[in-house]
């Protein structure tokens, strides 16, 4: 039962470190997209003002149906604010305005440039952001499976624990007449529910967590050992991921969630500095 609990565990555990790195991929892509649709932006914003420019000096405007191919480095952009790439129009905008220093022939030269990035910029993003989206696809239809492992090895976990609490108090291990000998609690059974709190948490289960780690407290204190520092670790953490779950589920907009962890820190704290 526990090979079983473990393996469907680390399974679990697998498949989640998988679907992070397909979200990471994403949210990669997606920021890539995004730069590179800011700069087509910006480059759009140039094409703009050289028609506009070819208008007042009474010249034809130029087609943009027809761009040249893409190059490479039109892709190899770094990523600009907003702010930056607008003061970059407005520079260019003022330097156009000068004929002395850009002819027609230049403006011809820059459409042409501007249009090929463009383009390209915008199917290269349009390509990151589908890329993304099958990221983001592979990464849900792994929750499924991560899910189902989870819920498996919470099974065979809570398999174990009936199976030794049974034990622990059936009548017939016990002769009449004869004191104390009923078996002791397990002693694996503090950090099983640990163990079970955790795989909650990971589910997104914070109710059931919180109730799994306080099992954990009750399991603790009804052990029967002499050496009860590996016990008192297993409550400390427990108490910790009690904090850590009120904190991390708290509602930004409610108050109530916020002062519980924090008194539940402050808790913590004080027992540690008594001891």
């Amino acid at each position: 039962v526990i090979y079983l609990a473990r393996f469907y565990e680390h399974s679990a555990v697998s498949y989640k470190a998988l679907a992070d790195e397909y979200l990471a991929r994403a949210e990669i892509k997606l920021e890539h997209a995004r730069t590179l649709e800011q700069h087509a932006w910006a480059n759009s914003q140039k094409l703009r003002l050289i028609r506009n420019q070819r208008i007042e000096r009474g010249e034809d405007t130029l087609a943009t149906d027809k761009p040249n191919p893409g190059q490479p480095e039109d892709r190899n952009v770094e990523k600009e604010s907003i702010n930056e790439l607008t003061l970059k129009i407005k520079e260019y905008k003022k330097r156009i305005q000068n004929e002395s220093e850009v002819t027609s022939s230049d403006l011809e030269k820059d459409h042409e440039d501007f249009l090929r990035k463009t383009n390209e910029q915008k199917a290269a993003a349009a390509k990151d952001r589908l890329k993304a989206k099958d990221y983001r696809i592979k990464a849900q239809k792994l929750q499924t499976t991560i899910n189902q492992d989870f819920n498996y090895s919470l099974q065979f976990w809570t398999e174990y624990i009936h199976r030794t609490e049974g034990l622990s108090r059936d009548e017939r291990l016990s002769e009449n007449g004869v004191g104390g000998n009923v078996p002791p609690p397990d002693p694996y059974i503090p950090e099983i529910l640990l163990r079970q709190a955790w795989i909650y948490r990971q589910m997104g289960r914070p109710e059931l967590a919180l109730s799994a780690n306080y099992d954990v407290l009750t399991s603790a204190t009804q052990q029967k050992v002499n050496n009860l520092t590996r016990f008192g670790r297993i409550v400390l953490v427990a108490r910790s991921q009690i904090a850590n779950t009120y904190y991390e589920d708290a509602d930004p907009l409610e108050l109530k969630d916020y002062i519980s962890s924090i008194d539940l820190y402050e808790r913590l704290l004080n027992a540690q500095q008594e001891e």
